[in-house]
């Protein structure tokens, strides 16, 4: 992998500039530390789900195993590493969401949770069409979560 494949904005070269010059490893630095990738795994044709495993095919018809032990051709192998990748990507946010909802749910002026940013918290109850006249921030953080 080159780095001018991993570089995909004008601002990265800018910060790996500043990186260098403060010493801060960067990815590209890691990446020229590890030892050749494995090329099934880079790939994605390396399957580890199971116990069984890893099942290296061969993306070539004809040229080594063509199925894992289960019977899953390079293209489920693929397909199966994507879905996954996705779903951990994808099971953070909500989570996130979740302690926020809950963080507003405890708010309250003499508590150990406050509403510090009153404009985002006023935006976020116009999204959600809230009424908010003559109630205080606290309540309006309640109806919120």
């Amino acid at each position: 992998m080159s780095h001018e494949v991993l570089e995909f904005d004008v601002m990265s070269s800018s910060f790996e500039e500043k990186a260098k010059k403060d010493g801060a490893e960067t990815l590209w630095d890691r990446q020229k530390a590890m030892k050749s990738p494995c090329t099934f795994g880079e790939k994605g044709i390396c399957c580890r789900i199971c116990a069984m495993g890893p099942c290296r095919i061969s993306p070539v018809e004809g040229k080594g195993a063509q199925r894992g032990l289960c019977g899953a051709t390079a293209d489920t192998i693929v397909a199966r590493n994507f879905a996954r990748m996705v779903a951990a990507g994808t099971s953070a946010p909500p989570h996130h969401a979740r302690d926020i909802v809950h963080v507003m749910h405890m708010a309250n002026k003499d508590g150990n949770y406050k509403i510090k940013d009153t404009k985002k918290l006023m935006k976020l109850a116009q999204e959600w069409e809230l009424d908010t006249d003559g109630k205080e921030m606290d309540e309006i953080a309640h109806e919120l979560a």
